[in-house]
């Protein structure tokens, strides 16, 4: 008794016979493709920083800020001024 071999051009695998890794690569594709990736930079061992100013040290501060720029603003137009 002969064997006929048909070419491999003819042979159809059905899909529930593709070798697993074929298989596999299809899920992972399209896994990666309705993946929602969180990447945010966050670091787990940082310790939260808080500001132990009393309110009132924080008002200070604010007007010194603003001394601070208004005496910055009043060297610019000076400088300004002059030319």
């Amino acid at each position: 008794m002969a064997m006929t071999i048909l070419p491999s051009s003819s042979w159809k695998i059905p899909p529930l016979l593709k070798p697993s890794a074929t298989r596999a690569a299809d899920v992972r594709e399209a896994d990666i493709g309705t993946a929602v990736y969180d990447l945010k930079t966050v670091n787990p061992h940082i310790k939260a920083a808080t500001d132990t100013r009393t309110v009132l040290e924080i008002i200070d501060n604010i007007n010194l800020q603003g001394q601070l720029v208004t005496t910055a603003m009043a060297n610019l137009c000076d400088l300004l001024a002059e030319d």
